[in-house]
C-alpha cells in the first residue's frame, strides 16, 4: 500500500517523484510548473479543492503498476509492450503536446531548447 503524500510537499516534488501525477494536477488546475514551489495543501487551498481528496488522487496513481510480462514469445511480448506502454502513450501523448507548447510559450525566452523540445514531442505523438 503507498501512502498519501505528505500535504506539505511541493507541487514540483510531488511530480518529480512520479510523472505520472502531472496529469492528476493539470486536470485539476494546480499549476506543477511555474508555482510548483507552492504545497500541496498551500495550492488546493487557493483552488477551493480538498487536499485530502487531490491527495487520494495522486495516491491512486502512484499506485498504478504496469502487470509484468509473462512470456509468450516474441507476438507475446509485442502485445505486453503495445497494452503496457503503447496504449498509455496514445492516451498521454496529446495532453503532453499542449503541455509542452504552455511550457515553450512561458519560458522559451529564457530556454530557446524548449522549442525543440515541443517539437520533438509533436514528432513522437
Amino acid at each position: 500500500m503507498t501512502t498519501i503524500p505528505d500535504d506539505e510537499r511541493t507541487l514540483a516534488e510531488l511530480v518529480a517523484d512520479n510523472p505520472a501525477r502531472a496529469v492528476v494536477l493539470d486536470r485539476m488546475g494546480l499549476d506543477f510548473c511555474c508555482h510548483g514551489n507552492r504545497s500541496l495543501s498551500d495550492a488546493c487551498t487557493a483552488a477551493g479543492l480538498d487536499p485530502k481528496k487531490v491527495a487520494a488522487s495522486l495516491d491512486e496513481v502512484a499506485g498504478e503498476a504496469p502487470a509484468a510480462w509473462t512470456g509468450g514469445g516474441r507476438r507475446g511480448l509485442a502485445a505486453y509492450v503495445e497494452k503496457t506502454h503503447h496504449s498509455y502513450l496514445h492516451a498521454e501523448l496529446g495532453s503532453l503536446e499542449l503541455l509542452a507548447r504552455k511550457v515553450r510559450s512561458v519560458h522559451g525566452d529564457r530556454h530557446p531548447e524548449l522549442d525543440r523540445v515541443a517539437h520533438l514531442v509533436v514528432e513522437i505523438a
